[in-house]
């Protein structure tokens, strides 16, 4: 992989980040899951899906994947929020173990989904 792929990749993660961050800070926590985190997650998603179809080049492909995808999904924030809804709720706990299972079910069946639609749409 060339230096200015590299580059492109950290540039990319980068900005991507910075969505990621925005989204997340708009859209803050909605009837008890956090839609913004969700949002980026399935966005991601799609766009990945969509590059796998469509994007032939391997450099541009891992500029995408691993940078854009990379840093505008986060598989750590799903997992950290997921297991302090199910730790935080004190008191009822059923409650807080069904918000983490709907936080990782939203997120898992909207991502695959919008994975397999980016896919579809680029003819893959």
């Amino acid at each position: 992989m060339s230096p200015l792929v590299v580059l492109a990749v950290a540039l990319a993660g980068g900005l991507a980040a910075l969505v990621r961050y925005g989204v997340n800070h708009l859209a803050g926590e909605r009837g008890g899951l956090p839609w913004g985190i969700v949002a980026v997650n399935v966005a991601g998603s799609f766009i990945a899906g969509l590059a796998v179809a469509v994007v032939a080049d391997p450099s541009l492909r891992v500029i995408l994947l691993a940078g854009l995808c990379g840093g505008l999904t986060t598989f750590s924030t799903l997992a950290v929020d997921s297991a302090a809804y199910a730790s935080a709720a004190r008191g009822r706990r059923a409650r807080g173990i069904l918000r983490a299972i709907a936080n990782v079910a939203a997120t898992v069946a909207l991502g695959v989904g919008a994975a397999a639609a980016g896919f579809a749409l680029g003819g893959g």
